[in-house]
Parts: C-alpha cells; structure tokens; sequence
C-alpha cells in the first residue's frame, strides 16, 4: 500500500510545480507583452529627458569624481574656509535641479502634442500624465534629491570649517529658495491667472504671488508670442493663441538666473582687472554653471529639432566647426614689435653669456674664488610654484643674501616658472638680493591660488567662444585670467595697488648690467615640437635645432611681459590655452600686426614640459659653454635641482619599474598606444638631462655636485592650495634639511 501512497505524492508535488511554472510563464508572456506596448514610447521619453537627466547624473556625480576619481585634479574645488562660497554651491545646485525639473515638465506635458503621441499608445500617455501629478506634488523634494551628495560632501570636506559650511549649505538653500520666488513673481506678471493652472505647481504656488498678481487676467495675445506658432507644435496654444505656460515658466526661471549669469560675468572681470581675485566665486560654481547652461541650450535645441529626429549634438558640432572655419578664431599671446615702437630699449636681445659671467663675477664677494649656483625648477601646478619659491627663499634665508647673488642662472618650466618668476622678481623690485620683506611676499604670491579665475574664464570668455568664435577679443581667454592673478600677486612697498607690467627687456637690461640672475622660461612650439625659450641670456644653440629663443630665432626683436611668458611656459592644456604670438602696440595696446610674415610666428606654444619638464637640458648646455672658459676661476659649482614630487627626486627613480594592475583585452589595446606615450616622456626627460649632467661632471670632474629638492607627498595638479597643504610643505622642506646642509657644506667648503 506505501507504494500506492507514494507515487500519488509524487504526482501531486509535479502537477503543483507544473501550475506554478505554468503560472510564472503567463505572468512573464503578460510582462513581455506590457513591456513591448511600453517599452517604445518610455524609451522614447527617456530619449528626449536625455540632457535633463545627463545634468542630474553629473551633479550626482561631481562628489565621486571628486572623492575616488580624480582627487589630485579636483578635491580642493570642495575646501572653503567661510559660508558664502558653499552658499554659492548649494544655491546654483538647487537652482539648477529646479530649471531642469521645469524643462521636465516641459516634455512631460508638451511631449505628446510636439511629438504627435497624442493618438499613438494613448495609455502610456496616460500614465505620463500620471507620473507629472506625482512628481508635481513632491517635486521640490524629487528635483533636490541629485543635489544631495554634493551637499553632503562640502558639510564632510575634510580640511572644511564644519560649521561655516553647514551655515553655508543652508543659506544656500534659503537663497534657491529667493530665485524661485523671483521666478514665480515674474511668471505671474506675464501668465494671466486663467492659464496658471496648466503649470500645475512646478514653481511656487500661487499663494505665494504678490496680491495684485494672483488676479490678473489677460486676453489679448503679445505680439511676441505670434513667432511661436512658427515653430511647429508644442509652443503655442492654439484655443487661447498664448503660450503655453510650461515655457513660460522656463523662460522667466532662466531669465532669473541669467541676471545672475552677466552679474558674475562683469563683476569676475572686474576683479580681475582690479586684483581682487580672491573676490571671485568659487571654482565648483563655474563648473556648475558651465553644466547647467549647456544643459538648457541643448534641453531647448532637442525640444525643437527632436520632431524631425534630427541628432542634436551633431548638429552642434558641425555649427561649431563651420563657426571656427569662417571666423579663424584662435588663442593669441601677446608681444610687442619693436617695428611699431621704434624704442630700442623695447628691442629684447639675450644678453651674451660672456656678459652673464662677468657680471656675476663682479656681484660675487671678492678674496676667494666664487661658487656659481645654478638652479632648475620642474614642472608639476601650483604645487611646484609654491615649492619652488619656498626653496629659494628657504635657502637665502638659511645661507643669506650672498647665496642669491651666487645664482647665475634659473631654468624654469611649467609651475616651476612661476615660483622662479616670484623669486625673480623679487629681486628685480629690490635692485639686489631680496630682503625679508620680498621673500616673505614672493612666498605669499607663489601661493596664491589661481582655480577661480580660470574656472572663470573657461565658463565664460571660453565658453561664450565656444558658440560664437567670431567675437574678436581673443586674448581674453584662461591664459589671460591666470596672468590677471599674478600681475596683481605682489604689493608695491609704497602701498598702492597696480598691476606688475615687468617686461622681459627690463630684466635683460638688469643682467646685462650685472645685478640680476639670468632667467630662462621654458616652452614648446606645438606644431614642430621644439622648445621656445624666454631668456635673458644668449644660450648655445647654433647647433642645436631642437630650441629656439625668443628674440632671436623666434619672434626677432620682439618684447614680452614676463608675466605673458610666464603663462606660455605653464601653459598646460585644459588649463590654460596652446596659443600663437599676436603683435599689439607699445602706446596703445592695439594689434598692430596679425600675423608675423614668418612659419614660426604662425606656430602654438604650449607649455614647456613637453619637451623638457625639468628645465636641466637648458642649463647643462649654458653651464657647459661657460665652464669651458671659466672653469678654473671657480671653486665650484652646485646645480639645484627643484622637482614638485620625491618620485622623480633621484636619478635612480625612473629605472625602477611602476607596479600596476594587469589589464588585456580590446580596451588596452585601445588605450595602450596613448599611456605608453605618456608614461614614457618622464623617463625619457630624465635619462636625457642625467645623461647631459653625467658628461658634464666627467668633464669636469670634482668640480660640478647636484643637489635635488623635493617634497616627499604628493599634491594637487590644480591651481589651488589649501591651507593644510601649504602645512605639508612647510613640513616637507623642513624634511629637506640634509639637502641644505649639502648645499651649505658645497658653498662654504673652501
């Protein structure tokens, strides 16, 4: 009987798992056949919210770049030490997730009359209907919530006034909360109330309009609305001849946050102008703005052109490419022809070695054979222009002022330039070695951080260049925010503010005449790949096709702002522009040649680390010509090596292989071509400049030591230091202590 029993069990347990199979797959025929009538027209919808929702992800997805991806590029974009500059932040994030939430509903309402699904899967517009009543009831909540983990993030930043900018995030919100008034106040004076209620609440409801607006009716139609018809569907309501209040709304919301636009436009240049850089909004701002605008101009462009299926970036592209192709837009430089001046004294000649040496000779202490310094400075943002002058300053501090009248020499790229041309100038102001005075304002200057301005000026003169390259003002650019900031980084002793308009002429004049150290800023040509070098002094090139100088085999004659060469050296793209030579007028600043009748005027320059990072080619083969003649008349030489990071801070450093992760497959092959040559210019920068300095000692043995400086952590790539990290380098060229001694022992050995 047990056998019976059993096999009618079995037979049960299969029967009730074949119903539920059975069940599962009508359930799954029932969700196929649902998402095939919704999948099209969702997907179709999701097709034209496609910007609107790339803006949340971004926002969503500036924190995580910031935190994990790219920290060295972009964490001090979120450090503030104050309540305003997060309250920028949090303001321009909820404003700009409120605009889009309005181009939302702009689709989500007008979507189906623009794009003919009134008759087409008509229960699908149903539930988008539907879904715009829900979002519409909880959308300052939804809309805000991409703003969040940026919130979040400024409130944790870890070098951050905790309670300054939790004061900050919430006066910001406060003040999104000010511009959606402003928005609502201006929808209301122009929408008459019997059409208010199709804007379903997306700004602020009616109650909240000024009494003599909630009732004020309009029947007659503006004469600007008439062109909306114009455009097809989806603009203009065709039963009451006005248009329909979703773009309205839109407009009068981007009206609002234009005037905010041109306020920060005129008031960011007016800083810069006026050397109020430090006044200027927060780099993170910039970048929002830049997302947002770009956004809306697309979100407004796809809504129009979608009805054709027409592809909106390429559109865009090609405008761009057919803009730039007419207009001939370029970055431009400026210099100043010697032709239009007819001042020699503009003329800008290197001073000849010979007269270098001899006149560091007669500024060297007399009694004993000298020692000449000779210092290189890399490259590597503003970490290598802080390091760079807090060396320098360091070691005049520690060895005195006779030390700095022993540099003869200073090759400098990159950030490195920057720090060198403090320094530098430095000197220049003081007529001799800096006094404390200077050196404690060269530091401050090496440290001022920069990101504003060129945030400032990628958002807007850039930007607006971008659509419109046929605006003729193309020195106003990045490059030009960035040498804004340091035209006006050091004070003048008599107290009065004026910018810095040192001219490269002016220096020569002084190391002609005895008193200031050679200087040598070095950049690339783009187009050929050899190196341009702003010197003061006359360098062996004749052999050597590799480098040009300005002034003579590049840009004859010619003069230049030290601070404008200073900018070509660290000219790193995105940062700041690769840009070509335009003549301008010594009295009137105005262009007085467009382009030079010479290929190498025509060529961009970039910033020197292309070709030489480390700026020790340059003076390996100045230091080789001089010692040639003058070798027996020194005691020694030490060649200062100033590198921003230890990793390439000895010799040995770039022979011992990086450990990486294994990658293969079709992205590595892809990719691989690309990382091999940036991973390879390092090495290949250093093996050449160890091998220019080897030959040298071997020539000149016991005579010539090279001391390398650097800091042992790395820092950021951008143009900001935060206050912890001007800290660490503090710490970090204290860490350097048996470095000086070397070069103490070096220079006081007798």
């Amino acid at each position: 009987m047990a056998i019976p029993s059993d096999t009618a069990g079995v037979g049960s347990v299969r029967r009730l798992l074949g119903d539920l199979i059975q069940h599962l797959a009508d359930r799954l025929g029932q969700a196929v056949r649902s998402w095939d009538r919704v999948a099209p027209p969702l997907l179709r919808y999701l097709f034209f919210l496609r910007f609107q929702l790339s803006f949340f992800v971004a926002l969503v997805a500036i924190p995580t770049v910031v935190v994990w991806v790219a920290p060295r590029m972009f964490s001090n974009l979120m450090v503030f030490d104050n309540a305003i500059q997060p309250l920028y932040v949090t303001c321009l994030a909820l404003t700009g997730c409120w605009l889009c939430m309005t181009a939302v509903m702009v689709v989500l309402t007008l979507g189906p009359e623009r794009f003919e699904e009134v008759d087409k899967h008509q229960p699908f517009i149903q539930r988008v209907t539907r879904a715009r009543l829900v979002l519409c009831r909880h959308r300052f909540v939804f809309f805000s919530l991409p703003a969040l983990p940026l919130a979040v993030r400024l409130c944790l930043s870890a070098e951050s006034n905790h309670q300054w900018v939790i004061l900050g995030v919430v006066l910001g919100a406060g003040a999104a909360v000010v511009i959606l008034w402003a928005a609502t106040v201006l929808y209301g004076a122009i929408v008459p109330a019997e059409d208010r209620t199709r804007m379903c609440g997306v700004l602020l409801p009616e109650r909240w309009l000024p009494q003599m607006l909630t009732k004020r009716s309009r029947s007659s139609m503006p004469r600007w609305a008439a062109m909306l018809g114009a455009l097809g569907p989806g603009y203009l309501n065709e039963e009451t001849g006005r248009p329909f209040p979703e773009h309205v709304a839109a407009f009068c919301f981007l009206l609002v946050l234009g005037c905010f636009w041109l306020w920060s436009f005129f008031s960011g240049r007016y800083y810069l102008l006026h050397g109020e850089a430090r006044e200027l909004w927060p780099a993170l701002v910039y970048l929002e703005y830049s997302l947002l605008l770009a956004t809306l101009l697309l979100s407004a462009v796809a809504f129009f052109f979608d009805r054709y299926r027409a592809p909106v970036l390429l559109m865009l592209v090609m405008f761009s490419w057919f803009s730039y192709s007419w207009a001939g837009n370029d970055h431009y430089f400026r210099i100043f022809s010697p032709v239009e001046t007819g001042d020699p004294n503009t003329v800008q000649t290197p001073v000849p070695t010979r007269q270098v040496v001899q006149g560091w000779f007669e500024r060297q202490p007399q009694g004993r054979k000298p020692v000449m310094v000779v210092v290189c400075a890399s490259g590597g943002g503003i970490q290598a222009t802080a390091w760079t002058a807090r060396v320098l300053v360091g070691l005049q501090r520690e060895l005195g002022p006779d030390f700095s009248r022993a540099i003869a020499l200073i090759s400098a790229t990159s950030g490195g330039s920057v720090g060198a041309f403090d320094f530098v100038e430095s000197y220049f102001r003081n007529h001799d070695a800096p006094d404390e005075e200077e050196l404690s304002e060269a530091l401050r200057a090496a440290e001022t951080s920069e990101h504003g301005a060129t945030a400032w000026a990628l958002a807007y003169p850039d930007g607006i260049r971008l659509l419109f390259p046929w605006i003729k003002e193309r020195t106003l650019d990045r490059g030009w925010a960035l040498e804004q900031v340091w035209r006006w980084a050091f004070p003048w002793k008599d107290g009065g503010r004026r910018p810095m308009d040192t001219r490269l002429s002016q220096w020569t004049r002084a190391v002609a005449e005895g008193w200031l150290p050679a200087t040598v800023f070095n950049a690339t040509f783009v187009d050929s790949g050899q190196a341009l070098l702003f010197s003061t002094t006359m360098l062996p090139l004749k052999n050597v096709p590799e480098a040009l100088l300005f002034g003579e085999g590049a840009y004859p004659g010619a003069d230049i702002s030290v601070v404008t060469a200073v900018r070509m050296s660290a000219a790193f793209p995105y940062i700041s522009p690769a840009a070509r030579a335009r003549y301008v007028s010594e009295e009137t600043g105005d262009v007085a040649q467009e382009d030079g009748s010479t290929g190498v005027l025509q060529e961009h320059v970039a910033d020197g680390g292309y070709f030489d990072n480390y700026g020790v080619w340059v003076a390996v083969e100045w230091l080789r010509r001089v010692l040639k003649d003058n070798h027996q008349r020194l005691r020694h030489v030490i060649i200062i090596q100033l590198r921003a990071e230890r990793e390439a801070a000895t010799k040995a450093d770039y022979l011992v292989p990086a450990e990486s992760e294994h990658h293969s497959g079709w992205a590595h092959e892809l990719l691989s071509p690309i990382e091999a040559l940036i991973n390879t210019r390092t090495p290949i920068e250093l093996a050449r400049n160890d091998l220019a300095e080897r030959l040298l000692h071997d020539e000149y043995p016991g005579l010539v030591s090279t001391v390398v400086f650097a800091p042992g952590h790395q820092g950021p790539l951008s143009w900001d230091l935060t206050p912890r990290q001007r800290e660490q380098l503090e710490r970090d060229w204290k860490a350097n202590g048996p470095e000086v001694e070397q070069v103490r022992q070096l220079y006081l050995a007798p």
